[in-house]
């Protein structure tokens, strides 16, 4: 099977003309450059490996790993805490 071949950047740019708008983008966009850096590296998986599961019974509904991720990327943020996740994530449109 042939590998498949990588196409330059700027073929797939000629002729696009770039424009910021400010205010139509997220604040919190660049998130996605530390989650791809996380991802890469494990570091919430790892740091999740060091701590240790004190919680107990059945109601246990999310891992440590996603609840530590949440921290966080929060704090990267600028959030000082996740209280405000839950009411974040309802105003999404």
């Amino acid at each position: 099977m042939k590998a498949p071949t990588a196409t330059p950047l700027s073929s797939l740019t000629d002729g696009c003309v770039w424009e910021f708008h400010g205010a139509t983008i997220t604040s919190d966009a660049g998130l996605l450059a530390c989650r791809e850096l996380d991802e890469a590296l494990e570091l919430t998986e790892t740091a999740t490996a060091c701590l240790r599961e004190n919680r107990t019974g059945r109601n246990i509904q999310h891992q440590m790993a996603p609840l530590l991720r949440q921290s966080v990327y929060s704090r990267l943020a600028g959030y000082e805490d996740t209280n405000d996740a839950e009411r974040m994530a309802q105003s999404l449109p």
